[in-house]
């Protein structure tokens, strides 16, 4: 079986209907809650829940009572003006279905068997639709024909030889195997098992609250079926041994979100009861350790170590037979346990991305130690491989990279200057004056294990050149066992999709 195929045909199946929601209608499964709690059961292993109501106001977009989808006048002016005609027929088309009522969408995932060579599941979609008729001629439309309405095993099914989607009432569903999207028959046992299961099985609280969170997606992984894969040969075997048993035994957490002009996402590890997993080794980074970047630096990342001696010990293990590897991590990182560290830099202006001299960026490395004799050990070290000695900061010139030079058709060194200060603790290296500048937002770093920000407002010299209407703002961070992402336009109130298509009239496209 081509499993890809199918699982492809579904998803075809599942956008034709996105241009529908936000439509009042009376439906036994029209909520979220609804919908878990009459078909997911606990041991579910993967559910995601798609929130396509959120989806179209980020796309500026609404829906009337049959489900028919009108797109803000701009959104609309630029699709068609990218379509062929006959594109923009079919898309006209694509605003007319009727039938769907997909304020929210489940998916829910089951494995039945997971063998070295094979691999047994279910898939089932839950949706639902504000009108069974109207729902089933808009498919038929929509495929030329090609899908049939019929009447079989209790429900309305539409579909072909390739697969079928049921409709009971208000509800609809689309059941899927390794064998690809299901006939009637089969999808119809699907579905009444999975009802069955989810009352006797009842999917627990803390999972429902949080699918039923208001973002365009969340979802949640069993890590038993990971597990199950990974066991199955040795080195798989070997890995797990040193994966917690919180882990190994919870649930990866996702979530995807478009809020105004920003596009966010998470990544977390909960355990069984839905707590977050603390991850040994890690500590939060020192945010002031930013007085030292720049205001202009539009790149700063922070970080804090906790205690690195199991790190070391994996390293020491991984080369055994290595005497500089040993020195170094017998000697150096048991210096870095509970420290931090801080790395900044900032192109002066667009043209830097096409120098080869390290001189057009500004740039900071900045650590802060456990005490005053590690950071001491730490800047000495340093210091005297630049050839540098004695005394709390130096300056030296350090090569960093060559150039060809088209007058004399020969390649020359670049060099660049290095400034290197202790402080208390603190360590830093510049290739520029270091200072404290004391101004740089720290709220983006404080209680992060980890963090980094990429922040280029409109005004920014490296935009400037650009003339674009807005900044951008994007930040990558790390808690625990917690991973956050977010994108954000800046300079702007505007939705998302309409901030974009400023930025596409702005530079002509």
């Amino acid at each position: 079986m081509n499993l890809k195929k199918h699982l492809g045909y579904c998803l075809m199946m599942v956008m034709a209907c996105v241009g529908v929601t936000m439509s009042s209608c009376s439906s036994s499964n029209e909520t979220v809650e609804d919908k878990l709690e009459n078909y997911i059961s606990d041991n579910t292993d993967f559910v995601y829940k798609i929130d396509l109501a959120r989806t179209l106001e980020a796309l500026d977009a609404t829906s009337n009572d049959d489900g028919q989808l009108t797109l803000s006048k701009d959104v609309s002016s630029v699709l068609r003006s990218a379509l062929s005609k006959n594109e923009r027929k079919a898309f006209d088309r694509f605003l007319d279905f009727k039938g769907f009522d997909w304020n929210n969408v489940i998916v829910g995932l089951k494995f039945k068997e997971i063998e070295r060579d094979e691999v047994k599941m279910e898939m089932l979609l839950v949706f639902s639709v504000t009108d069974d008729d109207d729902f089933g001629e808009s498919i038929v439309d929509a495929s030329d024909g090609r899908m049939i309405v019929e009447d079989k095993n209790g429900y309305t099914t539409i579909g072909d030889t390739s697969g079928t989607i049921m409709v009971d009432g208000k509800t609809g569903y689309i059941a899927v195997t390794e064998d690809g999207v299901c006939m009637p028959t089969r999808a119809a046992e699907i579905i009444e098992n999975w009802h069955k299961e989810a009352k006797d099985n009842p999917l627990a609280e803390w999972k429902t609250k949080f699918l039923a969170e208001a973002k365009i997606g969340t979802g949640l992984m069993s890590m038993k079926p990971i597990v199950k894969a990974a066991s199955l040969d040795r080195d798989g075997r070997q890995g797990l041994a040193m994966i917690p048993s919180d882990v190994k035994n919870g649930y990866i957490a996702m979530t995807f979100d478009v809020n105004g002009p920003s596009v966010s996402a998470s990544l977390a590890v909960f355990n069984g009861e839905g707590g977050k997993v603390k991850i040994p080794g890690f500590r939060e980074c020192n945010p002031s350790l930013t007085k030292y970047a720049s205001n202009s630096d539009q790149l700063i990342a922070c970080a804090g170590m906790g205690d690195l001696s199991q790190f070391r010990n994996q390293i020491i293990q991984a080369a055994p037979y290595d005497s500089a590897v040993i020195d170094f991590c017998n000697y150096i990182l048991p210096l870095c346990d509970n420290s931090s560290v801080m790395f900044s830099a900032g192109a002066k202006d667009i043209n830097a991305f096409n120098s080869s001299s390290p001189a057009d960026f500004h740039m900071v490395f900045a650590a802060s130690f456990k005490d005053a004799s590690a950071a001491r050990t730490i800047y000495d070290l340093i210091a005297n491989n630049l050839g540098q000695s004695g005394g709390n900061e130096f300056t030296v010139q350090v090569p960093a990279g060559s150039r060809f030079n088209n007058y004399t058709y020969e390649y020359e060194s670049i060099y660049m200057t290095v400034y290197g200060r202790i402080e208390g603790t603190d360590v830093i290296l510049s290739n520029a004056p270091i200072q404290q500048n004391g101004k740089v937002r720290t709220s983006d770093f404080a209680g992060k294990n980890f963090a980094i920000v990429l922040n280029v407002p409109k005004n920014d010299p490296v935009l400037s050149g650009l003339n674009l209407p807005v900044g951008a703002k994007a930040t990558l961070s790390v808690t625990g066992s917690e991973t956050d992402a977010q994108i954000s336009l800046t300079g702007t109130n505007k939705k998302l999709i309409n901030a974009l298509l400023d930025i596409a009239m702005g530079m002509g496209v």
